[in-house]
């Protein structure tokens, strides 16, 4: 009779553990970057300086061969609100992982004067 009840509560036990394991919620993992993307900045300019993209997650690895301190900043083509950026002092990199739906994108370094003097590329999201 104890082995039964001992029977019976180890199935109980084990049913309810089952239970509980299958009804709890699973987040699911964000979607792996669609590729890895290099921007090289200089005085004044970015390499490559218009970038074609698939809607999705990219990283972006910025290396900076230019003299000064310069950042890349991602931004609507339609508003100044960044949406991803990172910097570098010279010889050095940053890297951004950023996602993107369809649209015009701008890539800008927002160091005083910088975007005024052409340090600005496109980034075309289809």
């Amino acid at each position: 009779m104890v082995r039964r009840r001992v029977v019976s509560f180890a199935v109980v036990a084990l049913s309810t553990a089952v239970a509980s394991a299958c009804s709890a919620s699973v987040t699911p993992s964000p979607a792996p970057p669609l590729g890895t993307v290099t921007v090289v900045g200089t005085e004044m300019a970015f390499t490559p300086n218009t970038l074609q993209w698939r809607s999705g997650t990219w990283n972006v690895h910025f290396e900076n061969h230019g003299a000064v301190f310069h950042d890349l900043s991602i931004e609507p083509l339609n508003g100044k609100k960044v949406i991803a950026a990172t910097a570098a002092q010279p010889g050095q990199s940053g890297d951004l992982t950023v996602t993107l739906g369809r649209g015009e994108y701008l890539m800008v370094c927002l160091e005083p004067g910088h975007r005024q003097a052409g340090m600005v590329g496109t980034i075309s999201v289809r």
